[in-house]
């Protein structure tokens, strides 16, 4: 049996913070929600170091990832015979933070192991966030099936975990390979692309590492000096290690995306549906708490969702995908008045080609019958979206208000109020001294299918010119005159509307 010595330990500990909601999904659901999130012994959020090895071996390129996580390959076509080789990395569940900054790792009774303030903390963490959804279809309602909802982990929420690097360099050469390789690997970690968990084509999963380093050791375990500090380094998250010292992380270029930038103000009122009211009114703007750290980043404290602005980016995406699709087939010249019904919806939602090609496809139902995908291919029609998007979740204006609306809908024969069709809902106003100024950034990873038709990101581009003339409104209630902004529109930094 053959036994490899891995003398060189590269070990390196971040911090992550969640700029928004974080779709950990543990697979399972609940009375209360859809799908809920994952959860440790201590019933608080966590991050598996599998969907951590998962994200970080899908942001390297291929060749990189073999080296470092391992690979299994068939010999030469052969059956039954394959080159194997393990990974080098390993990779710890991500544990959150207290209000202090201190990772809760390990069984603890939070009662007696907390002060009062730590408590009050971490047990609202017990009541994550739960997001509404609907699916709207071309037609501008709810789709079959089309309603559902998830719990989130809350923007801000910060979660620590490490990583190690096993070698056995042959040559000083391979040796600074190596160091290279993991800081390479780290250095994604502050991409603007990376995001954690699911629906991160919904808004969710964008993460940030906290400052500009981590925390960062080399080890040469044939010295003895650095096999005792290693040795006396604790697996647990909780606890420090006299071992690290900050790396600064610079920024990756990433050429691969183009950015969009959506700079836009609301004229008037603007309303994201919760999906529920309160004790006031029948239909209530969606609010959600947030977890907000000071400048020094050791204190923690949970923001009032009274006075947060919350702006789905699922709402935004859904909206924007409608009107590429009708632009597009404005280009190519298709019209409803000139189709059959079959032919009709071959255009529409995500058999339309500019919205399959920018904002994916989950595929057919039944994967044993293949529908023609948009380019013609016989394939099980499933994309992965090309257009990464990011939730708003912040403070609102001082001078944004509430504002209730009432309604009553009347029967035309008697003048008088149908029953039970009297309902109000509250909205948000903006004040002209102070309005809110809304930045939408949007990722569009441009690849051969986007590129083979430049009518796709013609017809996207319009939908976001649409957005800052007022003509695309954002939100709940649109018919009633809710959800018109105003604005500019910045491609790679250079404004192409205004």
């Amino acid at each position: 049996m053959q036994t490899t010595t891995y003398n060189t330990r590269l070990v390196a500990r971040v911090t992550i913070e969640a700029e928004t909601p974080l779709a950990i999904g543990s697979g399972k659901k609940s009375i209360l929600t859809d799908a809920t999130i994952n959860r440790d012994a201590n019933d608080l959020p966590f991050i598996p170091g599998t969907t951590l090895a998962g994200l970080i071996r899908h942001a390297i390129d291929e060749e990189l990832a073999e080296r470092l996580m391992g690979f299994i390959k068939k010999k030469n076509d052969k059956k039954d015979e394959y080159e194997v080789e393990g990974s080098r990395l390993i990779v710890t569940e991500a544990k959150l933070l207290n209000s202090k900054g201190k990772a809760i790792d390990g069984l603890l009774n939070l009662e007696t192991a907390c002060d009062d303030e730590d408590k009050a903390f971490l047990k609202d963490f017990k009541h994550a966030p739960i997001r509404q959804h609907a699916k709207i279809n071309h037609r501008g309602v709810t789709e079959d099936k089309g309603k559902f909802d998830e719990e989130v982990v809350p923007k801000g929420a910060r979660f620590c975990f490490e990583m190690e690097l096993m070698s056995d360099p042959k040559s000083e050469e391979e040796l600074a390979q190596y160091k290279q390789d993991f800081k390479d690997l780290l250095r994604k970690l502050r991409a603007d692309g990376f995001r954690v968990g699911g629906k991160s084509r919904n808004g969710f999963g964008k993460i940030k590492v906290v400052g500009k380093a981590c925390l960062y050791r080399e080890l040469d375990l044939s010295l003895p000096a650095d096999l005792d500090l290693y040795l006396k380094k604790s697996a647990s998250l909780a606890d420090e290690w006299d071992g690290f010292e900050p790396l600064k992380l610079e920024k990756p270029q990433e050429s691969r995306y183009t950015r969009y930038k959506l700079e836009i103000t609301p004229k008037d009122f603007l309303f994201f549906g919760s999906g529920f009211g309160n004790e006031d009114v029948d239909h209530s703007y969606i609010k959600e708490r947030f977890v907000e750290w000071n400048e020094e980043g050791n204190i923690g404290r949970w923001h009032s969702h009274d006075h947060s602005l919350v702006v789905p980016a699922s709402s935004v995406k859904g909206a924007l995908a409608h009107r590429t699709a009708y632009y597009y087939n404005k280009e190519c010249g298709i019209f409803a008045e000139n189709l059959s019904p079959e032919d009709f919806n071959k255009h529409v939602g995500k058999r339309n080609k500019a919205v399959f090609a920018l904002f994916g496809c989950e595929g057919n139902e039944d994967e044993t019958q293949p529908t023609e995908a948009p380019t013609g291919e016989r394939t099980d029609g499933k994309r992965r979206g090309h257009v990464l998007f990011a939730d708003i979740i912040r403070d609102k204006e001082e001078k944004t208000d509430k504002k209730i609306h009432n309604h009553v809908k009347i029967d035309r024969f008697t003048g008088g109020a149908i029953d039970g069709a009297l309902f109000d809902e509250e909205a948000l106003i903006v004040h002209p001294d102070e309005p809110e100024k809304l930045e939408l950034e949007l990722l569009v990873d441009v690849d051969e299918r986007i590129n083979e038709d430049q009518r796709i990101i013609l017809a996207f581009e319009e939908a976001l010119k649409d957005v800052c003339k007022g003509l695309l409104p954002l939100g709940g209630n649109v018919n009633k005159g809710y959800g018109q902004f105003e604005g500019k529109l910045l491609k790679d930094g250079n404004c192409i509307y205004e």
